[in-house]
C-alpha cells in the first residue's frame, strides 16, 4: 500500500462566502472544544486509549452539547484514543490537551471531492458545503487518476484561509523478496540522523546531536530576524536559508561517504 499526501495551496478566503468562512470557524471551534472534553474524559479514566468504550462515555455529549455531527464525533473519540495510546506506550500518561483548531474528516462520510469542479464537499455543523479549492499543478494526478484512492483529510486554519490536507492511496504489488541479496531497514530521528540495521543485526549508527544543537540555533536565529521584519533582516533570512542548506547537504554527503567506506 503506498500513501501520499496532497499538498495544496491555502484556499484563500476570496474563494468562498463569508456565510461559509463563518461556518467553518465555529465548526472548528466546536471540534476543538469536544477534543478538550473527550480528553479530560480519557485522562479521567487513567488515559483510555480503547475508542469503542470512550465513545460510549462522550458521543451524546458531543454530539447534544457540543453539536456535532455523527463522523465528526467519532472521529473526534479516535483522534483522543490514539493521543493516549500512543502516551502509553512511552510510559507517559498526562492530560493532552488541544490547542489547534484542526479538524479531521473521513472520505464519503463527511467529505467529498469534485476534480473536474475544482470544489470540495466538507461537513459543517449545520450541513455541508462546496467550497472552491487551489492545488499545485504537480499534485493534479493525484486527483485526475482512478489509480489514486481518497482517504482522511484534515482541515487546517491559515492567515490566507485554508489549508485541506487529504492522503491518498493506491496498491503496489508486493516485493519478491527471493530476488534481494540483502535487506536493511533504516530508523531516522534527531539524536541519531539514522540507524541502519541487516538481517545479519549488524548496525550502524549516525550520531547527530551536535547537528541538532546547530540546527536549534539556526531555528533561533531565523526567529530572531523574522520577529524585526525590516528588508535587511528579510536579506539576511534568505542568506541564513542558504547556509543553512549547503551545511546540510555536506553533512549528508559525509554521512553517506563514511557509510560507503565502511
Amino acid at each position: 500500500m503506498n500513501k501520499q499526501g496532497i499538498g495544496s495551496y491555502d484556499s484563500l478566503e476570496t474563494l468562498m462566502s463569508p456565510e461559509q468562512k463563518q461556518a467553518l470557524d465555529t465548526t472548528l471551534v466546536a471540534n476543538r472544544n469536544a477534543l478538550n472534553f473527550t480528553s479530560k474524559v480519557s485522562f479521567q479514566h487513567c488515559g483510555m486509549s480503547a475508542f469503542k468504550k470512550l465513545q460510549q462515555l462522550v458521543y451524546r455529549q458531543l454530539r447534544n452539547d457540543f453539536g456535532l455531527k455523527s463522523q465528526m464525533a467519532c472521529n473526534v473519540c479516535s483522534a483522543v484514543a490514539s493521543t493516549y495510546a500512543s502516551g502509553k506506550s512511552n510510559n507517559r500518561v498526562k492530560l493532552a490537551f488541544f490547542s489547534h483548531s484542526k479538524l479531521v474528516y473521513s472520505y464519503n462520510r463527511d467529505y467529498t471531492v469534485q476534480t473536474s469542479e475544482r470544489t470540495v464537499s466538507i461537513g459543517t455543523l449545520d450541513k455541508r458545503m462546496k467550497v472552491p479549492f487551489l492545488v499545485g499543478e504537480n499534485y493534479l494526478p493525484y486527483l485526475i487518476s482512478q489509480d489514486w484512492q481518497f482517504g482522511s483529510a484534515e482541515l487546517v486554519p491559515t492567515r490566507k484561509g485554508y489549508s485541506l490536507h487529504v492522503t491518498v492511496k493506491h496498491e503496489v504489488n508486493e516485493p519478491n523478496l527471493t530476488e534481494c541479496n540483502a535487506i536493511i531497514g533504516v530508523d531516522r530521528g534527531m539524536n541519531f540522523l539514522a540507524v541502519a540495521t541487516n538481517q545479519e543485526d549488524k548496525a550502524m549508527f549516525f550520531k547527530g546531536h551536535s547537528i541538532k544543537d546547530k540546527k536549534a540555533k539556526f531555528v533561533r536565529q531565523r526567529k530572531d530576524l523574522q520577529r524585526q521584519g525590516t528588508r535587511s533582516a528579510k536579506r539576511k533570512l534568505k542568506k541564513l536559508a542558504g547556509r543553512e542548506n549547503r551545511w546540510m547537504t555536506d553533512i549528508n554527503h559525509h554521512e553517506v561517504r563514511s557509510y560507503r567506506e565502511s
